[in-house]
């Protein structure tokens, strides 16, 4: 794990790394009543001081991402593009961003996202998925992680494919 992280330009407080790591991946749909249920649900993971990270582009992360600037909770941006002007302090709270480009890199492609999102997965201990398309390219990456660590939904009815490869879903009261 620590050459694999390595790989990646970073920015930022790297102590970050050294606390369980919750990858959030969603897709571009949005569902207020999940997004409303992972808030609730991250409430309780930084009072374990565990941390998020994820891209932060969808709406439901960014929902989650608005939060967690509104609260002061250190997380850990994942970029499609480089960090030239990465912003690593919130209101004395660190940030980590991490980047498989150079600085130079200013657009994000469909091609840097899906290797974004394979980062996310690849540097998570666990992954979280409020809401996610099946047959989409996020589904594929994420079945592909159902058997090497643990996967969270919290739209499981709409993803029984995942939870036949071992995801699990997160009941309405944000137990396991």
């Amino acid at each position: 794990m620590r050459r694999i992280i390595m790989d990646y330009v970073q920015k930022g407080n790297r102590n970050l790394l050294s606390k369980k790591r919750w990858g959030v991946l969603a897709s571009r749909k949005e569902n207020q009543n999940i997004t409303q249920r992972v808030i609730q649900f991250i409430s309780r993971i930084n009072q374990l001081e565990h941390v998020l990270m994820s891209g932060w582009h969808s709406p439901t992360e960014k929902q989650v991402h608005n939060f967690l600037i509104n609260e002061g909770i250190p997380h850990i941006h994942l970029e499609a593009k480089g960090l030239p002007y990465a912003e690593c302090k919130l209101g004395g709270k660190d940030l980590l961003f991490i980047s498989t480009c150079a600085d130079t890199v200013k657009r994000i492609t469909r091609a840097r996202a899906l290797r974004r999102n394979e980062m996310l997965c690849e540097l998570s201990d666990q992954l979280l998925i409020p809401q996610i398309n099946p047959g989409g390219k996020t589904h594929a990456l994420v079945e592909q992680y159902c058997t090497k660590k643990d996967v969270f939904l919290f739209d499981a009815g709409g993803n029984p494919g995942l939870l036949e490869k071992g995801a699990k879903p997160i009941r309405e009261h944000g137990s396991k």
